[in-house]
C-alpha cells in the first residue's frame, strides 16, 4: 500500500461506524476536503488490504432493486493498529499550492494571469471558509452528544483560520500586484 495515511483515514471512518467505499469517499468530501483528499483508486485497494488484514470485515447486503453493498466494519486489530498510529507523533506538513509555483514564475506570465491565479485562490479559500462556517453551526447543537464532535470541532476552526488568512493573504497580494502593475504601467 503507496499512501499509508488512507489506511488510517480508513480505519479511523469506520472507528465511527460501518461505511462502504462510496460512504468513505463521501464522507472525506465533506469532513476533510480543506486538508485531505483520498480517490476510489485509494480507497478499494486499502480495504482489500485491511480485509484481508482483518483489520476490517465485510458484509455484503444484497438489494433487490440496485447493485449490492459492500459495508466495512471495523475490527478490534483494526482498532488496535489505529490506535498505535494515533500515539505516534504527526510528520511534517507539507503544503503544496501549484498556484504558487505558478506565481513564484510570475515574471514570465502576463499581469492578468498572476491577479486570476490568486482571484481563484481566494474564491477557493472563501468557498472552503463558507463550508467551515456551516459544519462550525452544524456542530455546535449536537457537540456534546458525541466525543468525536470535539475533535471535528478543532479541525474545522483550524480549517477557518487557515482559510480567513489565505483570504487576507490573497488581498493584500492583489492589491500589491494592482499598485505594482500601474507603476510599471502593465495595467
Amino acid at each position: 500500500m503507496k499512501d499509508t495515511n488512507a489506511k488510517y483515514v480508513v480505519l479511523g471512518l469506520l472507528s465511527h461506524s460501518p461505511m462502504t467505499g462510496y460512504d468513505i469517499k463521501k464522507s472525506v468530501a465533506q469532513r476533510m476536503s480543506y486538508f485531505w483528499d483520498i480517490s476510489y483508486g485509494q480507497i478499494y485497494p486499502t480495504l482489500k488490504e485491511l480485509e484481508e488484514n482483518e483489520q476490517i470485515t465485510k458484509k455484503v447486503e444484497v438489494n433487490e432493486h440496485g447493485p449490492n453493498r459492500k459495508v466495512y466494519t471495523i475490527t478490534d486489530k483494526g482498532l488496535k493498529e489505529l490506535q498505535i498510529w494515533l500515539a505516534k507523533p504527526a510528520k511534517k506538513e507539507v503544503h503544496k499550492y501549484e498556484f504558487l509555483i505558478k506565481l513564484i514564475f510570475g515574471d514570465q506570465a502576463y499581469p492578468e494571469l498572476n491577479l486570476k491565479h490568486i482571484q481563484e485562490f481566494k474564491a477557493r479559500n472563501q468557498k472552503i471558509l463558507q463550508t467551515m462556517k456551516l459544519f462550525e453551526e452544524s456542530l455546535k447543537p449536537i457537540l456534546n452528544q458525541n466525543e468525536g464532535h470535539y475533535y471535528v470541532l478543532l479541525t474545522i476552526l483550524l480549517g477557518k483560520s487557515i482559510s480567513q488568512t489565505s483570504i487576507k493573504w490573497a488581498d493584500n497580494a492583489l492589491k500589491m500586484l494592482q499598485d505594482h502593475n500601474s507603476k510599471e504601467g502593465k495595467t
